[in-house]
């Protein structure tokens, strides 16, 4: 079956195929993201007496040191942790070969950067249904997130994704190493360690996905889930109707609502909402967001804000609801 466009790719502008690089920071130099950030304190104009002098001010800016462009305002402990330090340490599992560098690319402007990495092995459920295996990497440069580690879903027949939660990541600080320690082994050791908890990730997702495709879900029972998810229509009226209309045609009519797995099944309803989400809802772009387009906004808004809430909170209730 065919890949259809995902979020990320090249046709949109919001990433590069880096597949060919064996190391992050050929990957980074790829896609075109080798460049430096420094942190670089704000002034502002003061008069003292008759004269006008220039003071520090209590906040900083963060600079991209190619193109002098301000990345964001952060505060007096922020210290920049270039592309390069942020995403070495997976060049741990790369190594081994147990993934491959796939995707690169960054959001307004470069004041978020990610990386995709490709693990080995699908996730296959009954027909011709395949889920493919992600680890994304993300780093911020305008104070607004640390670095981060996540599992990530994509289901090549829509392109749909959906990180998945792991709270042993987020014992772990949700990051392999912020403050690079020079015992190599101990690296690999951090590195394997979440490797392992990724992969337990991916095989619970795998298992509950296989349970969903079992269960059948009716127009009446899909209608109970979409008010589980709090959509009041009588409420919010054509805001919350455009919504509901949208889910219900994703759940009919998507790219791979046809295959077994997920014709009228549990299975077809979360991807009903992991579609909407990725490909399907309105994004908002703020003037002051540095968003170039409305593709970055929403693949931000699909892994970062709001669509990857809407997505876990459907996971939660499809979960509660079909899985039990």
């Amino acid at each position: 079956m065919a890949k259809i466009s995902t979020l990320f790719d090249s046709k949109r502008g919001l990433g590069k195929n880096v597949s060919g690089s064996l190391t992050s920071k050929e990957a980074i130099v790829a896609a075109g993201l080798d460049f430096q950030v420094e942190k670089r304190a704000n002034y502002f104009k003061k008069t003292v007496g008759s004269t006008e002098v220039m003071e520090k001010g209590l906040k900083f800016q963060s600079v991209r040191t190619d193109t002098q462009d301000s990345l964001g305002v952060v505060g007096p402990i922020w210290q920049p942790h270039q592309n390069r330090q942020a995403f070495a340490d997976m060049d741990e599992i790369v190594g081994r070969k147990e993934a491959i560098y796939e995707t690169a690319g960054s959001l307004a402007g470069g004041a978020r950067i990610w990386l995709l990495a490709k693990v080995k092995g699908l996730i296959t459920l009954r027909g011709d249904d395949t889920v493919e295996k992600y680890l994304l990497l993300s780093n911020s440069h305008d104070g607004s997130t640390a670095i981060k580690l996540a599992t990530t879903t994509i289901r090549p027949v829509c392109g749909n994704t959906l990180n998945l939660a792991i709270k042993e990541a987020e014992s772990m600080g949700e990051v392999f190493s912020v403050r690079h320690t020079k015992n190599a082994q101990k690296k690999i050791n951090k590195a394997m360690d979440f490797l392992g908890i990724a992969q337990k990730q991916f095989a619970d997702f795998g298992e509950l996905a296989e349970r969903l495709t079992q269960v059948k879900v009716n127009t009446k029972k899909f209608d109970d889930f979409l008010d589980n998810m709090g959509f009041d229509v009588e409420a919010e009226g054509g805001k919350a109707m455009g919504i509901v209309d949208g889910l219900k045609n994703a759940f009919t009519s998507s790219p791979g609502s046809n295959l077994a797995s997920a014709k009228g099944t549990a299975w077809g309803v979360l991807n009903a909402v992991t579609f909407y989400a990725d490909h399907e809802r309105a994004t908002a772009m703020r003037k002051d967001s540095g968003f170039t387009s409305e593709a970055e906004a929403r693949l931000n808004s699909s892994w970062f804000g709001s669509g990857d809430a809407l997505k876990r909170k459907a996971l939660k209730i499809v979960t509660e609801t079909f899985a039990n």
